[in-house]
């Protein structure tokens, strides 16, 4: 009983490490309610959240959510169901511009 016990903890720990390597890493959060964005976690310029609100407020966007992941020395967007494709590009587009 104890040797499976050890076995399974040894298992976890092995999927956790894994896990743990290659899940991706936010560097900032923007969570948007009721159409207004607010940063939950990390940190973006107030240029790139002003560009954020006119994006949902044009794109009728009142919920949802815009991540920065790291990918090497860059930092990618990752979006939530609610932002369409097109929007999706023009905020990819102005965080290129303002980074």
């Amino acid at each position: 009983m104890a040797e499976w016990f050890v076995k399974a903890l040894i298992i976890g720990f092995a999927a956790w490490a894994v896990w743990s390597l290659v899940r991706p890493r936010y560097v900032f959060e923007i969570r948007v309610r009721g159409g207004e964005p607010c940063v939950r976690r990390g940190r973006v310029t107030r240029a790139f959240l002003d560009r954020v609100a006119e994006v949902c407020q044009t794109g009728g966007i009142s919920r949802g959510w815009v991540c920065g992941v790291q990918c090497g020395p860059r930092i990618a967007l990752r979006f939530s169901r609610h932002f369409p494709a097109a929007l999706r590009q023009r905020l990819r587009n102005g965080w290129q511009a303002l980074g």
